[in-house]
């Protein structure tokens, strides 16, 4: 019984990582492409191909956790967390100043 309840509270928190990677590539997403696109920023369309890969990835997720795939879990704990943390200290840092200069947030 105990495992059954380990169990199920896992993928709870599984579904609820999963429902926290969708809101993040919604909403940080667009913001950032819309003040990409607002400041004339040129590498806009390699930032934006990322955040599609990304997308592409939190979407085999959800596909993978209502399969029921018991791999997700390991997967899920380093790939976002790897991106995130590439995506947001690199390749985002490389508009910054474009921002800046345009008096955009």
């Amino acid at each position: 019984m105990f495992e059954a309840v380990m169990q199920s509270k896992a993928k709870e928190d599984l579904a609820c990582i999963i429902d926290e990677l969708q809101k993040y590539r919604l909403s940080h997403f667009s913001t950032e492409e819309d003040y990409m696109q607002k400041a004339g920023y040129t590498e806009r369309e390699a930032n934006r191909q990322e955040h599609t890969i990304f997308t592409a990835r939190v979407d085999e997720f959800i596909k993978r956790y209502r399969e029921g795939d018991d791999g997700l879990v390991a997967e899920i704990m380093v790939h976002p967390t790897t991106w995130i943390h590439e995506h947001l200290c690199g390749t985002d840092q490389n508009y910054v100043a474009c921002l800046q200069e345009h008096g955009i947030p």
